[in-house]
């Protein structure tokens, strides 16, 4: 199964999952060592993760379902953007940001 990149936290489908949070050598790890499949939405989004690891991550408006015992990369900002705030690559840059690593369990 395919490591899954997503731009958020939240639950792609129904199931049990655990998530938790991992440094960005972390994350480069996990896409060095697993092949993945983008199911990043805004191309801002996919293109700071990008920056950030070194590997492409594309934008791509696909809904993602996890299988038991696969596992997911997801990217969260700590807090949202304001309400006249676009989601751009710069708006990305100055904002904090945490990683996690989701699996569904059952």
């Amino acid at each position: 199964m395919k490591l899954a990149v997503l731009g958020s936290t939240l639950l792609p489908n129904s199931g049990q999952f655990n998530m938790k949070e991992i440094s960005l050598e972390q994350a480069i790890e996990l896409l060095n060592e697993n092949d993945y499949v983008s199911f990043v939405g805004h191309s801002s989004t996919a293109q700071y993760l990008s920056r950030l690891t070194g590997k492409e991550i594309i934008a791509r408006r696909k809904r993602c379902v996890l299988d038991v015992g696969q596992k997911a990369l997801c990217f969260k900002l700590v807090r949202r953007l304001s309400n006249n705030e676009f989601v751009t690559f710069r708006a990305l840059q100055e904002k904090e940001y945490q990683l996690f690593l989701m699996e569904r369990l059952t």
